[in-house]
C-alpha cells in the first residue's frame, strides 16, 4: 500500500515537474517571440511585427487563454494594424482587449489607455462615430495624466485629437484650450526633437484660429508647422504645401495681399511637383488661390479656380460634404459680392451649402450659422429685407454662443441684422444692433481697419434717417479717415 501511494507521489511530482517545464518553456516562447514583435514594432516595420504576432496569437490564446500575455499580444497586434492604416483588422482586437481587461486581474492602467487611445483614433479616422472617439480620448486622457512619464506622449496624442474633434465639431475654444496643452506637452517631452505631432498640433490651432478670424494667431501657428514640415519633409512635401497654402490664407485674413499671393504661388508650384496629388489637396490649394485672386481684384480668375476647388472636392467628397459646401460658399459670396457677376447666381449655391451643412454638421454649428449670415446679405442686397433679418436672427445665437458676445463672427451677424432692421424702418432696433457691432469690431481690430469703417457708415446711415445730423457727420468723417488711410488692423 505504501508502495503504491510512493509511486502515487512520484507520479504527481514528475507531472507537476513537466508542466512546470513545459511552462518555462512556453514562457521563454512567448518572452522570445513578443520580444522579437515588440522590436520590429519599435522601428515601425509593422509587417513583420504583425507576421510575428499572427503566429504567436493562437499558441497565446492556447495557453493562456484569459491573461495578461494574451492581452498585450492582442494590443500590440493591434497596434500595429492602425499604425499600418489597417483599421478594419485593427478594430475588432482592440475591442476585443477592452472586453479580455475586465476578466484580467489587475490590468495594467496604461495598457488599456493606449487600447482605448487606439480605438479612438481608428473611429475618428473613419469618421463613422465622432460621439464615440470623443468618449474613448476623452477616457484615456485621465489616465495618462496620472503618470505623464509612463504616458511617454500619448497623453499629448489625446490632447492633440481632441482638439481636432472639437474643432470638427465647432467647439472652437474647447479646441483651443486642448491643443495649446498638446503643444506644450510636445514640447515639453522632444525638447528641440522635431516631431510631426507637434508640427500637426500646431498645424490644426492654426486652423481654429483662423476659424476664429485670428488671422495673426493662425499665422504664427502656420509658420511653426511650416518651419517643422520644411526640416521632416523637404521644402517640397505635401504637408509642407498644405501650410504653405493655409499661411496664404491668413495673411490674406491680415491684409497682407503680396505675400499671401506669393506664398499661395508657392504651394501651387509644390503641389505641381508632386507626383500624384490627390484631388483633396488640389482643392485646397486651388481655394488658395483663389482667396488669393479675388483678395487682388482678378474676379474672373478667382471664379475660375473657386469652380475648379468645387470640382475636385465634389470629385474626391461626395456632393454633400462639409468642404464641398465650403466650396460652394466660396463661389455664391463671390457672385453674390462681385458687380461684375449676375446675383442671381448666389442663391442656389449658398442654400446648398446651408443644406449640407445642416445635414452633415447640424443646424448649432458655427458653418450653419455662417452660411444663414451668407444668405442674410445676399437678401439685403435683393432687397428681401424681411428674410435677410430672419437669417441673421438664426445665425445670431449660435455664434453667440461658439465665438462668445464679443467675437468677430458675431459682429458680422449684428451688422447684417442691424441693416436689415434699418430698412424694415425699426430703427432704434438698428441703432441698438449697429452699436453693439461697433464696438465689438473696434474691440478686435486695429483702429483703421476696414470693417470699422463699415460699421461706422452704417450706423451713421440709421442716425441720417432719424435725422440726427449732429451724430452721424464725425461718424461719417472717421470713416473717410479709415478709407483714406487703411490697415489690415
Amino acid at each position: 500500500m505504501r508502495r503504491w501511494i510512493v509511486l502515487g507521489l512520484i507520479f504527481v511530482a514528475a507531472s507537476w515537474a513537466g508542466w512546470t517545464l513545459l511552462q518555462r518553456s512556453r514562457e521563454r516562447t512567448w518572452l522570445t517571440t513578443y520580444g522579437q514583435a515588440y522590436s520590429s514594432f519599435a522601428r515601425a516595420n509593422y509587417p513583420e511585427a504583425e507576421q510575428t504576432l499572427e503566429s504567436l496569437l493562437p499558441r497565446t490564446e492556447r495557453w493562456w487563454p484569459h491573461s495578461p500575455h494574451l492581452l498585450d499580444t492582442i494590443r500590440l497586434l493591434a497596434m500595429s494594424y492602425r499604425l499600418d492604416s489597417k483599421y478594419d483588422q485593427a478594430k475588432p482586437l482592440f475591442q476585443r482587449a477592452l472586453q479580455l481587461s475586465e476578466s484580467v486581474s489587475s490590468p495594467d492602467s496604461m495598457s488599456l489607455g493606449r487600447i482605448r487611445l487606439g480605438l479612438a483614433i481608428i473611429e475618428r479616422e473613419q469618421g463613422n462615430n465622432d460621439a464615440e472617439a470623443e468618449r474613448l480620448f476623452s477616457e484615456a486622457l485621465p489616465v495618462f495624466e496620472t503618470n505623464p512619464g509612463a504616458a511617454r506622449g500619448d497623453d499629448a496624442a489625446a490632447m492633440l485629437n481632441l482638439g481636432y474633434l472639437y474643432d470638427r465639431q465647432g467647439r472652437y475654444r474647447e479646441a483651443e484650450t486642448y491643443l495649446t496643452r498638446a503643444i506644450a506637452r510636445y514640447q515639453a517631452i522632444l525638447g528641440t526633437v522635431i516631431h510631426p505631432d507637434l508640427a500637426n498640433a500646431y498645424f490644426q490651432l492654426g486652423e481654429v484660429y483662423i476659424r476664429e478670424s485670428q488671422y495673426a494667431d493662425a499665422a504664427k501657428q502656420y509658420q511653426s508647422a511650416l518651419t517643422m514640415y520644411e526640416k521632416l519633409e523637404g521644402p517640397t512635401g505635401e504637408n509642407t504645401s498644405h501650410a504653405v497654402s493655409r499661411l496664404s490664407m491668413a495673411m490674406m485674413g491680415q491684409g497682407k495681399k503680396s505675400i499671401a499671393a506669393q506664398l499661395a504661388m508657392r504651394s501651387e508650384k509644390i503641389a505641381k511637383s508632386l507626383p500624384g496629388t490627390d484631388a483633396r489637396s488640389e482643392a485646397t490649394i486651388l481655394g488658395g488661390l483663389a482667396s488669393v485672386a479675388e483678395g487682388n481684384g482678378k474676379y474672373t480668375e478667382a471664379e475660375s479656380l473657386y469652380k475648379r476647388a468645387l470640382a475636385a472636392d465634389e470629385q474626391s467628397l461626395g456632393l454633400e460634404s462639409p468642404d464641398v459646401a465650403t466650396a460652394l460658399r466660396n463661389l455664391g459670396c463671390l457672385y453674390r459680392d462681385r458687380e461684375q457677376f449676375n446675383i442671381n447666381q448666389a442663391e442656389p449655391l449658398l442654400k446648398r451649402a446651408l443644406a449640407i451643412r445642416e445635414k452633415t454638421l447640424g443646424v448649432e454649428h458655427p458653418d450653419t450659422a455662417a452660411s444663414l449670415s451668407d444668405l442674410s446679405l445676399l437678401y439685403f442686397y435683393e432687397k428681401k429685407f424681411a428674410a435677410a433679418e430672419k437669417f441673421a436672427r438664426r445665425a445670431l445665437p449660435i455664434q453667440e454662443r461658439v465665438f462668445g458676445p464679443n467675437g468677430l463672427e458675431v459682429s458680422t451677424s449684428l451688422n447684417r441684422l442691424g441693416i436689415a432692421e434699418r430698412e424694415l424702418g425699426n430703427l432704434s432696433a438698428a441703432e441698438t444692433t449697429l452699436k453693439r457691432a461697433l464696438a465689438i469690431r473696434e474691440q478686435n481690430l486695429g483702429p483703421n481697419h476696414p470693417w470699422i469703417a463699415i460699421s461706422l457708415e452704417n450706423l451713421a446711415s440709421v442716425y441720417v434717417m432719424q435725422n440726427e445730423f449732429g451724430k452721424a457727420a464725425p461718424l461719417i468723417a472717421r470713416a473717410r479717415s479709415i478709407r483714406s488711410h487703411p490697415s489690415g488692423g
